[in-house]
């Protein structure tokens, strides 16, 4: 197994640690450093972006050719860190040596203490998206409007200093919402300021969602045991295939049958990870399209309600005005 070990808690340097080790070139650009992988070692990419008040979001996209065992070391930074995984799994081994495997949409959070290690191991072979947003709480405490009072008491006494020596481990609930902000983070098409804003953006909703879930998790609110990761993972099939078909009338049968669940149990899923109905995300996501090309495109108003699957333009107009409050003619009239 292949062992790579960081000394710096909180991650500023971690590209170039890493480009020294794999013997790549490190790219920077509007704030963010990454290296690109191709070698022996395996393929991918590692992307770090450090924020101001100890606030830094890493993303490992990588696919290793044998394990790889990657060790942050702390000394007097103690960070927490937000984890969550869009695909694969990572053995998590916290100080204590206990392992954790990490699996996809799980939310994690954990504290460290000063002087321990943690290890996450890469399997061999195997694709992992992983995204850690790590936070100094000595840092970030400083920021204006934290707002840190209205966290759980186990959080606020990290970020107070209150417990020092502890270790705070959050293993929750499986969450599609933060998977779905995680990939617009990786389809910005921006360059410049507005890139570096629209991640911060996204980072941010990232960390609110997974504070959120733990916030649920605390209180007892649980997925029902009938939703298991399994499941979780063909209902993001579905999402995933929702979106490459927008331009079809695709039925609610026809979309279970595709990711071989019951159209109850793809119901039920859409409602606890959404809050809407399969219909209600499809027609949300339709309306979102349709603004998308009567702002950014030529096409008429009849040509858009097609391209979204839509056959009836009096039906589209009635839907596009209840969800923005302007009928789509006007809409683009504005926007000159």
């Amino acid at each position: 197994m292949t062992n790579i070990v960081y000394e710096d808690g909180i991650g500023k340097e971690l590209i170039d640690h890493l480009a020294e080790f794999f013997d790549v070139d490190v790219q920077n650009e509007y704030g963010e450093t990454s290296i690109a992988i191709n070698n022996r070692f395996g393929t991918g990419t590692v992307r770090n972006m450090v924020f101001t008040y100890g606030v830094n979001l890493m993303r490992f996209h990588l696919t290793f050719r044998e394990d790889l065992k990657l060790t942050f070391a702390f000394e007097d930074v103690v960070p927490l860190d937000f984890i969550f995984l869009t695909r694969g799994t990572v053995d998590f081994i916290m100080p204590s040596e206990t392992v954790h495997t990490l699996k996809s949409y799980q939310n994690v959070i954990v504290n460290y203490h000063k002087n321990s290690n943690n290890d996450f191991i890469f399997p061999a072979k195997e694709s992992v998206h992983l995204n850690i947003i790590r936070i100094d709480p000595e840092e970030y405490i400083k920021k204006k409007n934290n707002n840190i009072e209205y966290l759980q008491a186990d959080l606020q006494d990290i970020f107070n200093s209150k417990k020092p020596v502890s270790i705070y481990s959050h293993f929750g609930n499986f969450n599609l919402k933060i998977a779905d902000q995680i990939q617009q983070l990786e389809a910005i098409p921006h360059d410049g300021i507005v890139r570096s804003l629209i991640i911060e953006g996204h980072m941010n909703i990232i960390l609110g969602l997974q504070l959120l879930e733990h916030e649920n998790f605390i209180n007892n609110i649980w997925l029902p045991e009938s939703i298991s990761q399994k499941d979780i993972e063909k209902i993001h099939d579905a999402t995933n295939f929702i979106q490459a078909t927008l331009s079809e009338s695709i039925s609610v049968n026809a979309i279970a049958r595709k990711v071989d669940l019951v159209p109850s149990k793809l119901q039920l899923g859409f409602k606890l990870l959404f809050s809407q109905s399969v219909s209600e995300y499809i027609k949300e996501l339709k309306l979102l399209k349709a603004r998308d090309l009567l702002k950014n495109t030529e096409l008429s108003v009849s040509e858009v309600v097609y391209s979204i699957g839509y056959k009836n333009r009096s039906y589209f107009s009635r839907i596009f005005s209840e969800r923005y409050g302007i009928l789509p003619t006007e809409y683009r009239k504005n926007l000159k």
